[in-house]
């Protein structure tokens, strides 16, 4: 059987319905981990929702308000949604905080790389 231009044995199959190929099995996946309560019509699961063995819903899912309310009732404590954590200060003020920990050893040995390497992966968390 031919849907678009795949074949249906190329389509993978989550849960019992056919996914899209291009949202399945991505590496470079950004994820948080997001409460029941702060859900929101819209957002992508990183990781599908299971019951057991059993997906319920696959990877790359976009949450309806149905499936957000139906979700409420199973007991679930939270999900993995598409894209970056919400951090607990402005990226502003992480940075700021970092150059006052370097302050008084950035003149040693491999300080001042250690520092580029936290900045770094500071900006990752605030997403560039």
């Amino acid at each position: 059987m031919t849907i678009g231009s795949f074949s249906y044995m190329e389509w993978p199959i989550v849960g019992a319905s056919i996914c899209n190929p291009s949202r399945v099995k991505r590496n470079d996946v950004v994820m948080r981990k997001v409460t029941i309560d702060k859900l929101e019509p819209g957002m992508i699961l990183a990781k599908p929702l299971l019951r057991g063995t059993m997906v319920i819903l696959g990877e790359g899912t976009q949450l309806t308000g149905t499936w957000i309310s139906r979700i409420g009732d199973m007991e679930i404590d939270h999900l993995f949604i598409e894209g970056h954590p919400e951090q607990a200060i402005p990226k502003e003020e992480a940075l700021a905080q970092l150059d006052v920990r370097f302050k008084h050893v950035q003149d040693l040995p491999y300080m001042s790389s250690l520092k580029k390497i936290v900045k770094e992966h500071i900006e990752g968390l605030y997403g560039g």
